[in-house]
């Protein structure tokens, strides 16, 4: 969505790696935007750790949202459900999968507070705009046009999603309006 730039490896790989390379990566919007699905998808702690580190740098930037909206988009599951999550136990997957993972020693509590404020704050952030584009979305009837992204439209993910709920829509249209019910009354409650 966002153009690719050039970064050099950070002063701790040079190190590692004995080696100074200028890489294209994603722009930090778009890097932090995916990352943030992924932790709302599957709240791993390893992704709770990432936003940990989001937060503390960044904050919640506007435009990291505004990427978050744009690939859950193109998400595979319903939007509610990833905006709007169950939370899932971090401690069986810290123990077994996280620990030793990371250079700096990180706390179960720390990521469970991640979460948490995650949870509670991502769904605030989302501008009237965003609400409006997502609740479109779901709809089948995506108001491109709400999105700061020219080119999301074109993107394969979103399309592929667009395609499924038209589908839903043909063979079930009671699941496919129960989805934009429940995203609609959850923007509700946020009031």
């Amino acid at each position: 969505m966002l153009p690719v730039t050039q970064r050099p490896l950070a002063p701790r790989a040079q190190e590692l790696f004995t080696t100074d390379v200028a890489l294209p990566v994603l722009d930090t919007a778009e890097l932090y935007g995916g990352k943030l699905v992924a932790a709302m998808d599957r709240q791993h702690p390893r992704d709770m750790f990432d936003v940990l580190k989001m937060l503390e740098r960044f904050g919640w930037q506007s435009s990291f949202v505004d990427c978050f909206v744009a690939y859950l988009a193109g998400h595979n599951r319903p939007v509610h459900e990833v905006l709007f999550p169950k939370k899932l136990p971090l401690e069986p997957a810290f123990s077994t999968e996280f620990t030793g993972l990371t250079s700096a020693n990180v706390a179960l509590e720390m990521l469970e507070e991640t979460q948490n404020r995650l949870v509670a704050q991502l769904p605030r952030a989302l501008t009237s705009r965003h609400r409006d584009f997502l609740l479109s979305l779901v709809r089948a009837e995506p108001a491109w046009d709400l999105m700061p992204f020219a080119n999301l439209q074109h993107l394969p993910a979103p399309q592929w999603k667009l395609l499924n709920l038209r589908k839903l829509k043909t063979r079930d249209s009671a699941r496919f309006s129960a989805q934009h019910d429940e995203l609609a009354s959850r923007f509700a409650g946020l009031s």
